[in-house]
């Protein structure tokens, strides 16, 4: 195997589905007699000498699809990048999320492309480098995460004002109560199903709620941080993280996303010292895990987040800000 690592521009291009579907994902199959031949793919190619990776996604995008991104528009943006050792050589996946494009994708170079919806990619074939942009393409471009809140009524009123405000994935965090009362809580969120189609994470140890609840749950660091063997990549499975050391242990146990705070100086957290954007990206690019800022975050940070290489944005106030619960 070359020491020399292959850097590849690769696109996640999107599109609205039918109202059955929702986002549909395009994907194309590799020719059985190249390199992971037979596996399906997200597009794009090798970066060549003299290129920015922007630029090789764009001539790659057009000769392999004959469509056409701009590159100074908003729906360009990086989505994740993963660096991956098959036994025959190393590469370097720049993967960007295609969000606008013209012309109609079709398969110029004889392969089979196929546009699938966001939900069924896990049933497709990838080459095993791929996983983590199939988990980085089916996780929200935001987390919410419940402020302290004091009866189930209110907590059901905050929900459902989440999901009228677009939220799809929400930590039902409430640290003050009991785990008896906070079990109790869960249950009821849970049986319910008042939040439609948001998906509810719990917030503690996997442990105290599987298999009683068969639903994600958020670890806080310190929870985390004892586990050691690998959970399999569920999506709805993450981890709070404050250092580069607690990504890499979210990687290592195969967590679907996690969290990196305090981007910003927090109200809830004023002792705890910002990481700023510079450093956030050095210790996310790195990672294969999909992170999500966290800390003094508002909505509008969401395209300098994913300039740094987040996901997207996790927040409490920031996201629902004009939300005035009384109890």
């Amino acid at each position: 195997m070359s020491d020399k690592r292959v850097h590849v521009a690769v696109g996640v291009i999107r599109r609205s589905g039918s109202s059955f579907t929702g986002e549909e994902i395009l994907i194309s199959r590799r020719a059985a007699h190249q390199h992971q031949g037979d596996c399906w793919e997200f597009p794009g190619g090798k970066v060549e000498a003299g290129e920015s990776v922007q630029e090789a996604l764009r001539r790659e995008l057009h000769e392999e699809l004959g469509i056409t991104i701009d590159l100074d528009s908003d729906a360009l943006f990086p989505l994740i990048q993963i660096t991956h050792n098959y036994p025959e050589k190393k590469v370097l996946l720049d993967v960007w999320s295609v969000r606008a494009f013209s012309g109609i994708p079709s398969g110029r170079e004889g392969q089979k492309v196929r546009w699938v919806d966001l939900k069924a990619l896990p049933e497709y074939t990838f080459p095993s480098a791929n996983r983590p942009i199939i988990s980085a393409c089916q996780l929200p471009e935001t987390l919410a995460i419940t402020p302290e809140l004091d009866s189930l009524p209110t907590v059901f009123a905050y929900l459902e004002h989440l999901r009228q405000s677009a939220i799809k994935m929400v930590v039902l965090r409430q640290k003050h109560w009991s785990p008896h009362a906070y079990r109790q809580l869960a249950r009821e969120v849970l049986k319910h199903k008042l939040v439609g189609d948001m998906q509810v994470l719990l917030h503690g140890d996997p442990d105290d709620f599987w298999p009683e609840f068969d639903c994600g749950v958020h670890m806080p660091a310190q929870i985390a941080l004892q586990k050691k063997h690998r959970f399999g990549n569920s999506l709805g499975l993450g981890m709070s993280c404050h250092s580069e050391a607690e990504l890499a242990h979210a990687e290592h146990l195969g967590l679907g996303y996690a969290t990196l705070s305090p981007v910003k100086q927090t109200i809830s957290h004023p002792q705890a010292e910002p990481i700023g954007w510079q450093c956030f990206s050095q210790w996310v690019k790195p990672s294969k895990v999909p992170v999500y800022a966290l800390g003094g975050l508002r909505r509008s940070d969401l395209n300098g987040a994913r300039q740094a290489g987040a996901q997207g944005i996790a927040g409490i106030s920031g996201l629902a800000p004009e939300i005035r619960i009384t109890t």
